[in-house]
């Protein structure tokens, strides 16, 4: 069961969300009078009811035959229209069963609803016309409003008076609003407002718009009250705001509206116009309850959102907003999952083991649509950036507001359009990392880093095409980008290319760690998933999946997850084998009633999270048994030692795991005298090769600079002294080019031996092994080593100090 007491699909072990009033692509809803029931369609063909006190599903009803895009239901819930491409279905909600079929355009189909008695049906086409069908006489009366409908934006609407006898047409808001008689389908009156949308009040006899302009033709929200009869406005009420409704619904007793598809969605008292109550987040096809006391709203396509009307609160708890344009980041330990959508007001920390919220982080501006939520390597500040170039950052334990900034836009000039398609914060926001992506004047994308101090670009590299799929590894140091000729990995310090993953297509993605990266193949016959190493580019394994959805590497690195429309399942990759598959299917729910997934991440230990279409999410266990290999002999751990050198990352990760089947305490015995953190150099010898860097001899000059290269790490905080102190002007520009030139881990296999070791020592995660991990996260700080023992620690749950 989950947080709500509502079952599990089997292998789930939370669900973080709630499947209350949930409906995968919901397209329309009504709440018929008796107000016992409310009744919605959605995309997956599935007409469902609910009852309205607890939000569960009373019952379901799959339509028999339809590939629709559209759907409506009439008011009384007995009837569902599906319109198709050269066809609208007219349905049996009860049974599913097909009623009538109408004959449409066979593409550019846009909107459709009935009348209040359900005999009448309108469908628009994309070249302005609609018909309003007696559909079943099969009898169409056409309207022609004058405009194609190419450039048709939010304002076009339609819909009936509720008496059935008035119909108004708003084409768009450059254009007069229209309301036909149905008895004659002559216009009885044309208002000149501006409107972004309009919906009568229950008696028929009064039309309220939202207009976009105010009297004096300025942008401006003003909610305008017409009679019908006489076309005079009665009430004008300027909000005082740019931001439109383009969703409107009164209350039975004509005295509150409902406005939505806003930032600003709220119920309005029309009689003293003013805000009653604002209702926060963006909510469409608003209807009230048949005795008027509640509210109810879609809710980002997947579920109905329900308000008292008295009190503006609302009435059932609905967490979870997984939707297709999500952000998403886990912590370090796995204990905290972070989420935004494009159109939330706030990043949700989820709990990962509970499913429940932990808290919101409250984002700011006007412009928010969130490109990135990333944790820093302790897991102790996440940081968000945003469409326009916002960044903020908080202290997840307080979430209070540690800082927010925005980038500088001072090189963004020209005619050229620019669209950040990433923004990643290191992990104190000390620089920032984008994707942009220009349109004009070639389809080109950017790779920039920025000061976070002064939010200036320092430095830049253009990529051909845009829009690259992308995966960003936890630390901040490595980028994956798809590419036609197979995934690049970069280098994010000089922005330089490490390795090209060749044969590989699609979205790269890496491993919790960082240190794996997997790619869809595109040579093999039957679909597979290569996994690679990140720091030298090789090799280590193909998984034969068949046809996939999502793939996922497992924390573990030894397993690979993945979804495909059923299921999701494990393998094991030392072997290859398929070592765990659950249903994706929700308890009680055939294949065609239950959500499916839209993204895939892996978790602590084998598990992972789905985001499901419905918008909730679910945590797997797909762990499965390790058959450890037992005791090992002092030869045989040597002789792995001794291949954890190896230059082939797949004979190299061969022994990880196979010292992984070792049992803990022996391996950890072993590696304690052969990992230590690395030493400093003697500082004499340093200052000795640094003064060499301006020696008259080009010999001496040019063995300082191999020396220097070759201690890497080990010689920048002396090389970065020796430049502040003013060289002469030849040691400078070779310090400079040292500086500028990052010692590649892949090409130093001692060091590249000691950081696969340390993985071992992480996935034991022994008392020894921790304690082994403290003290090399206790040396130089620019080590690779000690960089890498410290986010070990930190997705053990203990970063340290």
């Amino acid at each position: 069961m989950d947080a709500f007491d509502d079952p599990l699909p089997a292998g789930a072990v939370a669900r973080m969300g709630s499947t209350r009033f949930r409906h995968t692509g919901l397209a329309d809803f009504v709440w018929p009078a008796g107000g016992k029931t409310a009744v919605t369609i959605g995309s997956d063909e599935v007409v469902r009811w609910w009852d309205p006190e607890t939000g569960h599903r009373t019952k379901a009803v799959a339509l028999k035959k339809t590939q629709a895009r559209q759907f409506a239901i009439s008011p009384d819930g007995k009837l569902v229209a599906a319109c198709s491409p050269g066809v609208t279905t007219i349905f049996d909600a009860n049974s599913g069963e097909v009623l009538g079929e109408l004959e449409v355009a066979k593409w550019g189909t846009g909107q459709l609803g009935f009348s209040p008695d359900g005999k009448m049906l309108y469908v628009t086409q994309h070249d302005g016309r609609i018909n309003v069908w007696d559909w079943r006489a099969k009898k169409p009366h056409a309207i022609s409003l004058g405009a194609p409908q190419w450039g048709a934006d939010s304002s076009f609407h339609l819909h009936f008076s509720p008496d059935g006898k008035h119909f108004v047409a708003g084409v768009s808001w450059q254009q007069p609003l229209a309301v036909f008689s149905t008895a004659t389908w002559e216009k009885e009156q044309s208002f000149s407002c501006h409107a972004a949308t309009s919906v009568f009040t229950p008696d028929a006899k009064r039309l309220v718009v939202c207009s976009m302009k105010n009297d004096a033709g300025e942008q401006e929200a003003v909610l305008r009250v017409f009679e019908l009869q006489n076309g005079k406005e009665i009430a004008t009420f300027p909000l005082g705001q740019k931001d439109l409704y383009l969703s409107l619904a009164v209350s039975p007793d004509g005295r509150v509206l409902g406005c939505g598809a806003s930032e600003r969605s709220c119920l309005f008292d029309l009689a003293a116009g003013k805000v009653l109550h604002r209702l926060g987040g963006w909510t469409w096809g608003l209807a009230f309850s048949p005795d008027g006391k509640t509210f109810v709203a879609v809710a980002h396509g997947t579920h109905l959102r329900v308000w008292d009307v008295a009190t503006g609160k609302e009435r059932h708890e609905q967490p979870g907003n997984f939707g297709w344009t999500l952000a998403t980041d886990v912590s370090p330990d796995g204990r905290l999952f972070a989420a935004a959508d494009w159109s939330d007001r706030a990043v949700t920390l989820w709990d990962t083991a509970s499913g429940t919220v932990v808290r919101h982080l409250p984002l700011r501006g006007e412009q928010r649509y969130t490109r990135n939520v990333t944790f820093s390597p302790d897991g102790r500040t996440l940081a968000s950036g945003q469409y326009e170039g916002f960044v903020q950052v908080w202290d997840v334990a307080t979430g209070k507001e540690l800082r927010a900034f925005k980038l500088a836009e001072s090189d963004r000039g020209g005619e050229r359009f620019v669209d950040y398609l990433h923004i990643r914060p290191t992990d104190d926001a000390g620089q920032v990392v984008t994707l942009e992506s220009l349109r004009l004047p070639t389809a080109t994308t950017v790779l920039k880093v920025w000061d976070g101090a002064t939010g200036k670009s320092l430095r830049g590299r253009t990529i051909p095409g845009d829009r690259h799929p992308t995966a960003w590894s936890p630390d901040g140091e490595t980028l994956a980008l798809g590419m036609d000729g197979g995934a690049v990995l970069i280098d994010l310090e000089t922005g330089e290319d490490r390795a090209t993953l060749p044969g590989t297509t699609g979205p790269p993605v890496m491993s919790p760690d960082g240190r794996l990266v997997a790619v869809s193949l595109k040579s093999e016959r039957a679909a597979a998933v290569g996994v690679y190493e990140v720091a030298t580019g090789k090799a280590i394994t193909t998984v034969s999946t068949g046809p996939v959805s999502h793939f996922a590497v497992a924390a573990d690195n030894r397993s690979l997850v993945a979804t495909d429309a059923t299921h999701i399942r494990a393998w094991d990759l030392p072997t290859g084998k398929e070592v765990a598959r659950r249903e994706l299917s929700q308890p009680g729910a055939d294949a065609r009633t239950s959500p499916t997934v839209t993204r895939l991440i892996a978790l602590p230990r084998v598990r992972a999270f789905t985001a499901m279409t419905d918008g909730t999410g679910l945590v797997w266990d797909l762990s499965a048994t390790t058959n450890r290999a037992g005791p090992a002999s002092a030869k045989q751990l040597e002789e792995r030692w001794a291949d954890l050198r190896n230059a082939e990352a797949a004979n190299a990760y061969v022994v990880i795991w196979r010292m992984n089947d070792i049992p803990p305490d022996l391996v950890v015995e072993y590696l304690r005298p052969r990992l230590r953190p690395e030493p400093a150099p003697d500082p004499a010898k340093l200052r000795q090769l640094i003064a060499d860097l301006n020696s008259d001899t080009f010999r001496v000059r040019e063995k300082a600079v191999k020396e220097l290269q070759d201690l890497g790490h080990l010689a920048v905080p002396a090389l970065r002294k020796a430049l502040d102190q003013k060289p002469a002007p030849e040691a400078a520009r070779r310090i400079e080019q040292l500086l500028a030139r990052k010692s590649d881990v892949g090409s130093r296999p001692e060091q590249l031996r000691r950081l696969r070791a340390m993985q071992v020592l992480e996935r034991a995660a022994t008392k020894e092994a921790r304690a082994l991990l403290t003290e090399l996260a206790e040396g130089l700080p620019l080590a690779p080593e000690t960089k890498g023992a410290r986010a070990a620690l930190g997705r053990l749950g203990e970063p340290p100090r």
